[in-house]
């Protein structure tokens, strides 16, 4: 009988300890050893004792394996180098994390393009193209390139997010340089094109967090040794020179830092930095007078040196933007702000008849550039994206607008000769250089499309044209071509 009652109060002490043990608020386990040579199973005894004092045998727990460990912990992550954001912008743009962007190539499993905007196609020329004007019946008004009519501007061909990359831009511009022969007698307007060509360089640094691009710029455009010849109050370029060259133009250097990254919306921002490595800009206007069908006489010539050593710093924000599947915006806001003042000559000479001694005067002035204010703003949509293996990863057509406004009056530049070598001869001449339109407010539209090739090299084409008439447009019409590879 005792024999069978110790049964059942060991399978309700085992059924206890299985469903209810674990929830009862205050247990002991007591180890009692019993010391009995000829027993060895009852050499040790576990019991579990109440609160009560009543105790049943011990029955070993349940073994729990603990959960196996999937991943390693990252001994090395701390609260300062925290884990990147798999599905940020910039990660969906390089295909890897934020922070591992200094690499190469992508990471494992993932793409080098997902979901991010092409590069801004951005407009050329500036609202503060300076003119040089000359003779006593201001014969010739001449608009020339290199009359700061081409300053850094940061929207071309460029991107908020930091990035490594090589690329070339080519922009044929129509109609963009004018030569106004105002003289009494006549009138000879002709407009010329102007090629621009840009190789650049950007390279990031800090892990992406930021990086330096620089820009070098070549333009087939009017040369900067430029003679024009007034005949019987027309003017014309002189015969024996040709009107174009291939010239080197500033150079210019882009820091830009990242400010803010979310999973749809990276800000960005820097200084942008132009620097003087122009050629000096050479202009001469000789006036005639044909006095018969065989002789043509030489009236004056007035030469002006506008020296290119003028530096500028450009402050500027940018904003990349993917609020939808495809969706895309860009913008830029930019200010450029010059920073010292060019020397100018200004000849002028006086010949009183052929073979005369000609009499001369000399004025030193200073040629200043306006302060600009650039805003530009853009988006589009991905027509098309897909991953290797198709050669084409990419379509995008997109749409810009570019406004471009002086934030001060021009400082024209009037340089007044008194020749007084010359008996009898007592006439006063005057030179304007500056920026003759003085406020000026650009306004631009671009269309274009976009084509990324192996998610690394992308191509794109767009047209500017200009919305506003007048001395707010600076050309006809603008064709752009930009490739960029990323490495």
């Amino acid at each position: 009988m005792n024999g069978t009652r110790g049964k059942w109060l060991w399978i309700v002490g085992t059924m206890l300890i299985y469903g209810v043990a674990g929830r009862l608020p205050a247990v002991e386990v007591v180890e009692d050893i019993e010391s009995n040579e000829t027993s060895q199973a009852s050499s040790n005894l576990t019991e579990i004792v109440w609160q009560d004092g009543s105790g049943l045998p011990a029955v070993p727990p349940p073994v729990v394996s603990p959960p196996a460990l999937t991943t390693p912990p990252n001994l090395s992550q701390s609260p300062f180098n925290p884990t990147p954001r798999q599905n940020s912008l910039a990660s969906r743009l390089f295909g890897r994390p934020f922070a591992t962007m200094p690499g190469t190539g992508a990471a494992a499993g993932t793409s080098l393009r997902q979901l991010s905007p092409p590069h801004m196609f951005g407009d050329n020329q500036d609202a503060s193209c300076a003119s040089a004007g000359s003779n006593p019946n201001q014969s010739t008004v001449l608009e020339h390139p290199g009359l700061g009519c081409f300053r850094l501007n940061i929207s071309e061909n460029n991107s908020a997010i930091p990035m490594d990359r090589v690329y070339f831009r080519y922009s044929h511009l129509h109609n963009a340089s004018d030569l106004d022969g105002r003289a009494v007698g006549g009138q000879n307007n002709e407009s010329f094109e102007i090629e621009r060509f840009l190789y650049g360089v950007e390279r990031q640094m800090f892990e992406g967090r930021m990086s330096v691009e620089v820009r070098l710029p070549f333009a087939y455009e009017l040369t900067p040794n430029l003679e024009v010849g007034t005949i019987n109050g027309v003017s014309r370029f002189d015969p024996s020179q040709d009107a174009y060259a291939l010239t080197f133009k500033r150079v210019s250097a882009i820091a830009k830092f990242l400010l803010l990254e979310t999973d749809q919306l990276v800000l960005s921002g820097g200084l942008g930095f132009d620097t003087p490595t122009a050629p000096d800009f050479r202009y001469r206007d000789r006036t005639y007078t044909n006095l018969g069908n065989t002789q043509v006489f030489l009236n004056y010539e007035v030469q002006t040196l506008v020296k290119d050593e003028i530096y500028e710093i450009s402050p500027f924000l940018a904003l990349a933007w993917t609020p939808k599947t495809n969706w895309f915006g860009m913008s830029f806001l930019q200010f450029d702000l010059p920073l010292n003042d060019a020397d100018t000559q200004r000849t002028v000479t006086i010949y009183d008849s052929p073979n005369q001694t000609p009499g001369q005067d000399v004025v030193h002035e200073k040629f200043s550039e306006q302060a600009l204010m650039r805003l530009n703003i853009g988006g589009g949509y991905w027509l098309v994206r897909r991953a290797a293996p198709h050669r084409l990863t990419g379509w995008a057509m997109s749409m810009e607008l570019h406004y471009t406004t002086t934030l001060e009056d021009a400082q024209l530049t009037v340089s007044e000769f008194q020749v007084t070598s010359l008996p009898g001869f007592n006439q006063t001449f005057a030179g304007v250089l500056g920026n003759a339109a003085n406020r000026v407010d650009v306004l631009n539209l671009v269309l274009g499309n976009t084509f990324e090739f192996n998610e690394r090299t992308t191509i794109g084409n767009g047209f500017t044209l200009p919305l506003r008439d007048g001395a707010d447009k600076p050309f006809d019409f603008e064709y752009i071509f930009q490739i960029n590879h990323r490495f």
